[in-house]
């Protein structure tokens, strides 16, 4: 790990949003409800390898540490015995520290002010209040697990079994025969908690584990209850010999789902229901899985988790489940740890896995860690290095100072000077966001004041994710330490009223974002006033109604915004259907028109300048159809899903702005719309007149066909695997490239290229370049300069195998002499930065190979690099390639490019940070 300067300008740099962390081992424990654990869905993952904040060395670290309420909590050994530290999250300086007996273990269990610590020779009860620490009542005795905390009360288990205990006299409340395994506990109704145990004794012979589940009623009351004891026994979790070990880890939040027993070579997950509160999946199912070093964790409705031999499963929640990865997939440099998560991210060890992409998002080489990075913040890791040393890191560089940043405004004005529309809503969004968060700390305050601190921390996150400043999250968080949860007799009256508050708050934030979008569609912004309207559900917690006044009043403005021309005027709910497409639509700036006026429109002449006996008839393209506009495209859909129609508006639109700068060729008033056709499906793609002679490439989403100047695609279902996986907006933004140069580019107008041109690789490389560096401009910004790319992975593959098209075929190569390259198998390779295995052909490796061209003479061949890149583009495109291209590249001889860009391709690079 990188060492920084603890300056004080260093930790003022780093403001950190709070967020409290589970304890080891259960890391999907919610600690009564405070924990994220491994599984913490509402914070951000580091997107860059995590730089050190702050480090703290002690001699030995018993436990993982446990963060509530901007104070982390750890035990560590010290002297004969051990401690229990508090320490600031943002600094690392230590608060307050309490002397422990016990020097094998120390696991700490935090709920409101409750802090309990179990060593193997105690258990201890605090309370803390963010400064000194208040010592309670203390237990003696062989304590085996961390404690599971309810109000008032711990569930431990020692050598005998579980016990339950009240905090402020130690008294046994309830005990039951269980594993030394950490009890679980879920608030499972109002004033009512359920706690699970597993019982494995029968494990050896093959028969299950008992599982048990107690209530326990009143907790934190005077007088709190247990029920007796529900009981089931397990399906057979086990078929090998030697010491078993099971635990109880917790899926939540999840719908239906219930507990989730690890033994130590299997895992079966249990769906709880009305009716049933657990049951345990039978032998021989699906939801079984082999050996897991460490618990699994849980992102959406999967389970993940890594076995003793390296390989990462996982299982989902329907019963399928796949191995995503094996050892060999690591990335250099990666050094494997127990699994967590932040939002899709799996934190795997010293490195991270971005799950929707399947890409490594960076691997910190030089991170000396020991167990799991545990998020606790937005960007914000914990984690033991050694045996002593805990350090707190942060994905932003040290030199990056948090400036003060104006709450957002709502526009006054509504003109629109650059056509670009979207703006508005942008700046709209933001501005009633951050009111809205403002209105939220009024209802943290009154659930605070109540004492009611789940609802309290709910709200606080929500106001977060609303941009509320990490600086004020945590300011307003550390209000909470040392409150205990509200367990009055007038509670739920308390609750009813705090309710009625946040009601009140969440419609306040509804009206005006309604009153905005009036604004709007008066201003004849009809298309931003619906997509403002799109955002009014989200003010609602998810499962509750939206009130019928703010539901009226939404259908009212969707209708004054609606255009004459909405294609689905006519059916059902027309309103609710126009928010959906406004909200898909707006960012591409996107316009209903009549497909007839796209059809009739005057084209052109065909850019290939070679006329054709008849062209295709339009005939299909007439019905069941819809026609829709934008600045730069004009596109015929006959698919009516509009998250698939805005997202190729919004793709193309970018690919049209990304070549624009690039290119160097801004737009002109005379510049023709590129026209787009998106098929339903691939059998409605392949069917289509495209005129005497013509088809459309089988083995491909998509194609641009330059004399009719269209480029037509097809969605895809879930059984089409084409153009090496990659997807509907991936294969638009190529063909798109392909159409902006031949149609727009005025450099290269009425070039004399043919089918016939040598270098036909300038061609295919530059748009397949385009096509895996727009996929990262949301992540990377628009350099365009990520080497972690598919097609640049893959030709290094290919390189280090020794296989390929030969630099000089490559080079040589036209279009007829492509085109007729094998689509046989020739081999797989496995990328570095993204989990996927690529099955190589010779056409594949064509593509791959010229885009790692293009990609080495735009970013690594000097600061002439990228104009050398638009020569050679020109040169093709007008027919001039000549016979030494090399040179228009800046090299004086083939051989001196091949040796470059085999040291290019011998080591990429990482992604710029």
């Amino acid at each position: 790990m990188r060492a920084l300067c603890q300056s004080l300008l260093l930790l003022a740099s780093l403001v950190l949003s709070v967020a409290p962390a589970a304890a080891f081992p259960d890391w999907l424990e919610p600690m009564g409800g405070q924990g994220h654990g491994s599984s913490a869905p509402d914070l951000r993952a580091p997107l860059t390898a995590p730089v050190e904040v702050w480090g703290v060395e002690f001699d030995q670290l018993l436990g993982q540490p446990v963060v509530s309420a901007g104070v982390v909590y750890v035990v560590a050994k010290s002297g004969k015995g051990a401690k229990l530290f508090a320490l600031d999250l943002q600094t690392g300086e230590e608060i307050d520290s309490e002397s422990l007996a016990g020097e094998e273990f120390g696991h700490v269990s935090v709920l409101g002010s409750a802090v309990v610590a179990v060593t193997d020779e105690a258990h201890y009860y605090f309370e803390h209040r963010g400064k000194s620490f208040k010592r309670g009542k203390v237990v003696r005795g062989a304590f085996r697990s961390p404690a599971s905390l309810l109000p008032g009360l711990s569930a431990v288990t020692t050598p005998e079994g579980l016990q339950v205990l009240e905090l402020r006299n130690g008294k046994v409340l309830f005990e039951h025969p269980s594993d030394e395994c950490k009890p679980l506990v879920v608030q499972t109704g109002e004033g009512e908690h359920s706690i699970y145990t597993v019982y494995t004794e029968a494990l050896a012979r093959n028969s299950g584990a008992q599982t048990s589940r107690v209530i326990v009623s009143g907790a934190g009351t005077s007088s709190p209850t247990v029920s007796d004891p529900q009981t089931r026994l397990g399906g057979a979790v086990v078929t090998g010999a030697g010491e078993q070990q099971a635990r109880l880890v917790q899926l939540e939040p999840g719908p239906g789902w219930g507990p989730l027993l690890v033994a130590s070579n299997s895992l079966v997950m249990t769906r709880g229901k009305d009716t049933r509160p657990f049951f345990f999946a039978g032998p021989g199912s699906s939801n079984q899985l082999p050996a897991l070093e460490s618990d699994p964790v849980r992102v959406g409705v999967d389970l993940y988790g890594r076995t003793g031999n390296g390989i990462v499963l996982r299982s989902g929640m329907d019963g399928g489940g796949e191995g995503l990865m094996e050892a060999k997939d690591r990335p250099e440099g990666g050094v494997d740890g127990p699994i967590t998560s932040a939002g899709e991210v799996l934190l795997m060890g010293n490195w991270a896995l971005d799950l929707p992409t399947r890409r490594i998002l960076w691997v910190a080489r030089d991170m000396e860690f020991t167990g799991p990075l545990i998020p606790v913040a937005d960007g914000t890791v914990l984690y033991q290095s050694g045996a002593g040393r805990l350090v707190c890191a942060h994905d932003v560089n040290a030199s990056e100072v948090e400036a003060e940043v104006a709450p957002p405004e709502l526009p006054e004005s509504l003109e629109v000077e650059d056509g670009y529309a979207y703006r508005i809503v942008v700046q709209a969004r933001a501005a009633l966001d951050r009111a809205f968060a403002e209105d939220l700390i009024g209802a943290f305050e009154t659930y605070s004041k109540r004492r009611l601190l789940a609802d309290a921390r709910r709200v606080l996150a929500e106001a977060e994710t609303r941009g509320l400043p990490h600086s004020e999250v945590a300011a307003l968080e550390s209000k909470l330490a040392g409150k205990s949860e509200n367990s009055a007799g007038n509670r739920d009256r308390q609750l009813a009223a705090a309710q009625e508050d946040e009601a009140k708050v969440r419609t306040d934030a509804a009206e005006r974002t309604i009153e905005f979008a009036k604004r709007c569609a008066e201003a004849s912004l009809g298309l931003e006033a619906a997509a403002l309207l799109a955002t009014v559900e989200g003010y609602f917690p998810s499962g509750e109604s939206v009130p019928e006044k703010i539901r009226m009043s939404v259908q009212t403005v969707a209708a004054a915004s609606m255009p004459a021309n909405f294609p689905f005027r006519s059916e059902g709910n027309p309103e609710a259907r126009w928010v959906r497409w406004a909200r898909e639509l707006a960012p591409a700036g996107a316009w209903f028109v009549e497909p007839a006026s796209i059809l009739d429109a005057k084209r052109g002449a065909p850019i290939d300048g070679q006329p054709r006996p008849q062209a295709p008839p339009d005939s299909m393209w007439r019905q069941d159809t819809i026609g829709l506009r934008t600045k730069n495209l004009s596109l015929l859909s006959r698919t009516m899903d509009p998250a698939i129609v805005g997202a190729c508006l919004r793709n193309g639109e970018a690919t049209v702005r990304t070549l624009e700068t690039l290119l160097a060729n801004p737009p002109q008033p005379d510049d023709e719309p590129l026209q787009v056709r998106i098929h339903a499906s691939r059998p409605d793609y392949l069917n289509e007149d495209l005129g005497e002679g013509e088809a459309a490439p089988e083995w491909s989403l998509g194609f641009y066909m330059p004399w009719t100047r269209v480029s037509r695609f097809f969605v895809p279902d879930s059984s089409t695997s084409l153009n090496q996986g990659r997807s509907l907006h991936e294969v638009v933004s190529h063909e798109l490239t392909h159409q902006y140069i031949a149609e727009r580019w005025r450099e290269v107008a009425g070039g004399r290229r043919t089918a016939n041109t040598p270098g036909y690789w300038i061609v295919e490389g530059f748009a397949r370049f385009i096509e895996d560096q727009s996929l990262e401009i949301a992540r990377r910004g628009d350099a365009l300069d990520d080497p972690t790319v598919q097609s640049v992975e893959s030709a290094a593959a290919i390189h280090s195998s020794g296989g390929g098209i030969p630099l000089e075929l490559l080079l040589r190569l036209d279009q007829l002499q492509f085109q007729r390259l094998a689509d046989d198998p020739l081999g797989t390779v496995q990328l570095k930065s993204t989990l996927v295995h690529l099955t190589h052909t010779a056409k594949s490796a064509f593509y791959d190979q010229a885009a790692a061209v293009v990609f080495f003479l735009a970013n690594r061949s000097g600061p002439e690099g990228r104009e050398r890149l638009l020569a050679t583009i020109r040169s093709h495109y007008k027919g001039e390639t000549g016979l030494t291209p090399w040179r228009e590249m800046g090299f004086k001889t083939r051989a001196s490019l091949e040796k470059a860009l085999a040291a290019f391709l011998d080591n990429p690079g990482l992604a710029p940070r």
